[in-house]
């Protein structure tokens, strides 16, 4: 199975007509499954949390904003070829490099101190990411880890004000 998360808050999510019609959907929209925090990070973890229970080892998540276009313009065509055999994949023509303190791109994340809390000893110094955090994983990543490990990043993404940031940079450290 395949299925295209979208964070939405008032993005026109019409473009998701054109994805390809092997993708499901789970579109996860502001004030309604989740608060309005800041940021997609909320939503993506929400829907984690949900996609677990009925996620196999080789089923494919993407996920990716309510624009997705501004971070990764060939979207559609990116979801055409498929992501076959995939454990984690940015999804963004924007890539980056930041250190444990968010240097270069968003100096004072504080990433490290974040990993320390959340995620626990072995922090790397440095974060290869993608502008707009989008990605896809597949189903045997999105459960190598225990469900509640995603409650306890959701609750982090919701109630710390820089999380969303510093998610945007671990996703493909972490997952």
């Amino acid at each position: 199975m395949k299925i295209l998360v979208v964070a939405k808050h008032h993005e026109d999510t019409a473009w998701t007509s054109d994805v390809p019609d092997e993708w499901n959907f789970l579109v996860v929209t502001k004030d309604l499954e989740v608060p309005k925090a800041d940021r997609e990070a909320s939503s993506w973890l929400w829907a984690m949390e949900q996609l677990w229970v009925e996620t196999g080892p080789e089923d494919q998540i993407a996920f990716v904003q309510g624009d997705p276009f501004p971070h990764e313009p060939n979207l559609i065509e990116v979801l055409n070829d498929g992501l076959a055999a995939i454990s984690y994949v940015p999804i963004g023509n924007q890539h980056h490099i930041d250190d444990w303190n968010g240097f270069p791109h968003g100096g004072g994340l504080e990433i490290r101190k974040f990993w320390e809390r959340h995620i626990g000893d072995g922090c790397p110094q440095y974060f290869p990411f993608v502008a707009g955090g989008q990605f896809a994983i597949s189903g045997d990543n999105l459960c190598s880890r225990d469900r509640g490990w995603y409650t306890g990043l959701y609750e982090a993404a919701v109630e710390e004000p820089k999380a969303p940031w510093i998610l945007e940079r671990l996703w493909g450290s972490i997952l």
